[in-house]
C-alpha cells in the first residue's frame, strides 16, 4: 500500500461476523493510519450484542432485510436497527420476494419514522425453488 494513501473498506458477501476472527480484522483495519472508511453489510441475523461492538469500530452498516425470513426474525432485525441508526451511519437493502407488497410498504413507513435511509429490491425464487407468496 502506498505511504499517505487512504483506504476505504467495504466488507460484504455472505455474513461476515460469523466468521469468529472478522471482529478482530475490523479493529486492527479501523487502527491503521490509512483507513479512510471501514463499512460493512450484514443480513441482520446475529446478535444485538455483536452489533453494539459493530458500531465502535465501522463507519457505516448496511443490512440486507430479507422478507423471506420469518416474522420474528423480521422484527428482530428491525430491534437491532432502531440500535444501529444511533450509532453508525446506516442504510438498509430491503429485499423482497413478489407477494411481498404489503409488509414492503408496512416496512417502508416504518423506515420513514425511524429516518433510516434504505432502498428497495426485488428479488427473485430460484428457478429450482417453489415460491408460495
Amino acid at each position: 500500500m502506498q505511504k499517505n494513501k487512504s483506504v476505504k473498506w467495504v466488507f460484504t458477501g455472505g455474513e461476515p461476523f460469523i466468521d469468529p476472527g472478522f471482529m478482530a480484522l475490523a479493529r486492527y483495519i479501523s487502527s491503521l493510519g490509512t483507513t479512510h472508511q471501514l463499512n460493512v453489510t450484514t443480513n441482520g441475523s446475529v446478535s444485538a450484542s455483536i452489533y453494539r461492538q459493530a458500531v465502535e469500530i465501522f463507519d457505516g452498516i448496511t443490512v440486507s432485510l430479507h422478507l423471506e425470513r420469518s416474522d420474528q426474525e423480521i422484527q428482530n432485525t428491525l430491534d437491532k436497527l432502531v440500535m444501529l441508526n444511533a450509532g453508525c451511519m446506516l442504510s438498509v437493502n430491503l429485499m423482497f420476494l413478489p407477494g411481498h407488497q404489503t409488509e414492503v410498504q408496512r416496512i417502508v413507513d416504518w423506515l420513514h419514522f425511524q429516518n433510516i435511509s434504505f432502498v428497495v429490491r426485488k428479488i427473485m425464487p430460484n428457478d429450482n425453488e417453489i415460491f408460495t407468496p
